[in-house]
């Protein structure tokens, strides 16, 4: 036999009961006959089935929105198949700020190998939650500002993925606002007080202001009270135009705000996502999303197979997305210059 197992009609442990005893080699070969039935046994259904990797998803939104759609379907792109080689968990706080630490807590208790999380306050609950479980960020505005990352070339924690630099952001909405109010004067800036960025975005809102002959306001807001008190203000100081910083307890607001900017008639410039424009928002500039949550992919991929988030470079958005609404710009009273028109990548009539 050579020590090797040799499967034949019958099971060898069928065979060994019926095999007469040997004095001289027998003890050998029963060795070798015992060895070779634990094997075979060993090959049977009784195997314990190898689990599949859980990826986990957190958003401040609907957990299985459109952006999750765009990122399985990245993923089944790089050959993961849910029910095959993979395992999801969506969790969303479905616009409820107070639900993103008990979801966040929940989803390290369920021991993923890796997470997807929208946005900063999704990325500081889970870097609350846990240090270690690997975290891939997606359209996170300034991670080394907000304390996620030491450098976005190499990050050095349980953070990587995609970074929005806010103040280029801010930067553009500026220059949109610039070309649809060429008269503008008085500009006002909503923000949100507790976001890490707020101090380096009032400086960079300054400094275009006054490249732009601007007088730049800020008001602060978090819910939907402070809202009502920011545009109160607003009101008094007869605002021209408004920019609305990129913020996830802002985008939380958004309905709030949007009906703000239309009692006052006011042109507003809305930061990332096409809900904006759809609330009845004037126009709205950010990264593609769907194509973030697409890269967001990548990065798991290499997570999975091996890869250290705090070593695995950030990226910045390529794709960015102008939408605006028609209907909107004519109940205000605001025509939209031709230049703006033909770079609108989305146009609600």
């Amino acid at each position: 036999m050579n020590g090797e197992c040799i499967r034949t009609g019958e099971s060898e442990v069928g065979a060994a009961a019926r095999r007469p005893a040997v004095r001289t080699r027998g003890r050998k070969f029963a060795i070798v006959g015992a060895a070779c039935a634990l094997a075979i046994a060993g090959t049977g259904t009784a195997q314990t089935p190898i689990k599949s990797p859980l990826v986990a998803y957190l958003t401040p939104g609907t957990p299985q929105n459109e952006y999750a759609k765009s990122f399985v379907e990245a993923m089944r792109a790089l050959g993961y198949v849910e029910g095959r080689n993979i395992r999801y968990e969506f969790r969303g706080a479905m616009d409820d700020a107070s639900r993103i630490t008990p979801l966040a807590r929940e989803i390290v208790a369920a021991r993923p190998d890796v997470v997807v999380a929208g946005g900063a306050v999704a990325v500081r609950a889970l870097r609350e939650a846990s240090s270690a479980i690997p975290i891939v960020a997606s359209s996170t505005a300034d991670p080394i500002a907000s304390g996620f990352a030491a450098t976005l070339s190499r990050p050095g924690a349980n953070v990587t993925g995609i970074a929005n630099l806010a103040d280029e952001l801010l930067a553009k909405q500026f220059q949109i606002l610039a070309e649809l109010l060429p008269k503008a004067r008085r500009v006002a800036v909503l923000l949100n007080p507790a976001n890490p960025v707020t101090v380096a975005l009032k400086t960079r809102a300054v400094e275009i202001g006054k490249s732009k002959g601007w007088s730049v306001s800020f008001h602060e807001a978090q819910d939907e009270k402070s809202v009502g008190a920011a545009f109160g203000a607003i009101e008094k100081e007869r605002a021209d135009g408004l920019v609305v910083a990129t913020d996830a307890s802002l985008y939380w607001q958004s309905a709030a705000i949007v009906r703000g900017a239309a009692r006052l008639r006011l042109p507003a410039v809305y930061p990332i996502g096409d809900r904006w424009v759809f609330a009845g928002g004037l126009v709205s500039y950010g990264p593609d999303i769907h194509q973030i949550y697409r890269r967001a992919a990548s990065y798991v991929d290499r997570i999975l197979k091996g890869a250290k988030p705090g070593e695995m470079a950030m990226e910045q958005p390529t794709i960015f997305e102008l939408a605006l609404n028609r209907k909107t710009a004519t109940m205000i009273g605001l025509t939209i210059p031709q230049t703006v028109l033909l770079r609108a990548d989305r146009v609600i009539e």
